[in-house]
C-alpha cells in the first residue's frame, strides 16, 4: 500500500469530520453492512479503477479495491488527515488500495482516470455550490462511460430518526434527501442518472455516467 497522505489540512468549504476514531466507532455497523450493496450497484469488476471520495476510515474503499482484484487498484481521499492516517493503519495488508488527503474541489488525478468514482455519506457535508463543482470533477476525473455513485442517508420526513437527529450534531442528516442531487447530476453532465435504495438500511443512491466517447 502506498502512504501518500500530507500531513496539512486541505482548504475546503465543506464540512470536515478529523475524530477518525470515533467516527469509526460510530459508522462501522452501517458502513460494513452496506459495502458489498455499494460495491454490486456499482459493478466494480477485476481491473476496473476505482476512486472512494470521502473515504474516511476507508472501508469501502477496501471493499473496492477486493472488488477490482486482480488488475485494479482502489483510490481513497478524505480532508481529514486524521481519516487517512486511519484508513491507512486499516488497510496495511492491501496491495490494491492507497489513500492520500485531498478534496472534492481539486481531485488530485488526471483526466479520464478511473472507471468508477463512488462517495458514501459525504455529499451531506457539502454546500450546494460545492456538490456541483465537485461532480464536475468527477466527470473529469472519469473516463467516458465510467460511473458515480452517491449513496448517502434516506430517512423518512418526521420519522423517530429524524426526529431524533434534528435534535443533535447530526442534525443536517434528517433533511438529506438523495433524490434532490439528480438535478445536480444532470447540471453536470452526467447521462443515464437513477435513483433509489441501496438495500442497505437507512441510505439511498444516486448514479450516474460520463458521456461516452464520441466515435
Amino acid at each position: 500500500m502506498h502512504h501518500s497522505s500530507h500531513p496539512q489540512r486541505p482548504a475546503t468549504s465543506g464540512s470536515v469530520i478529523h475524530w477518525a476514531a470515533a467516527y469509526e466507532l460510530l459508522f462501522e455497523r452501517i458502513s460494513r453492512a452496506s459495502d458489498a450493496r455499494i460495491i454490486a450497484l456499482a459493478g466494480i469488476r477485476p481491473g476496473d479503477t476505482v476512486l472512494d471520495v470521502g473515504c474516511g476510515p476507508g472501508s469501502l474503499t477496501r471493499a473496492a479495491g477486493r472488488a477490482a482484484e486482480p488488475g485494479g487498484a482502489a483510490h481513497g481521499i478524505d480532508p481529514a488527515p486524521e481519516m487517512i492516517a486511519r484508513a491507512q493503519r486499516n488497510a496495511q495488508r492491501s496491495s490494491t488500495t492507497h489513500f492520500q488527503v485531498g478534496v472534492i474541489e481539486r481531485l488530485p488525478f488526471p483526466d479520464h482516470t478511473f472507471d468508477i468514482v463512488l462517495s458514501r455519506l459525504m455529499f451531506h457535508h457539502l454546500p450546494g455550490d460545492l456538490k456541483r463543482q465537485g461532480l464536475g470533477e468527477i466527470r473529469r476525473v472519469l473516463k467516458p462511460g465510467g460511473m458515480c455513485i452517491t449513496v448517502d442517508i434516506a430517512l423518512r420526513p418526521g420519522g423517530l430518526i429524524s426526529q431524533a437527529l434534528a435534535h443533535t450534531v447530526a442534525a443536517g442528516m434528517a433533511r438529506v434527501n438523495v433524490a434532490e442531487y439528480a438535478p445536480i447530476y444532470v447540471a453536470a453532465g452526467f447521462d443515464d442518472i437513477h435513483t433509489g435504495p441501496t438495500g442497505a438500511r437507512l441510505l439511498a443512491y444516486v448514479s450516474g455516467r460520463a458521456p461516452a466517447a464520441q466515435r
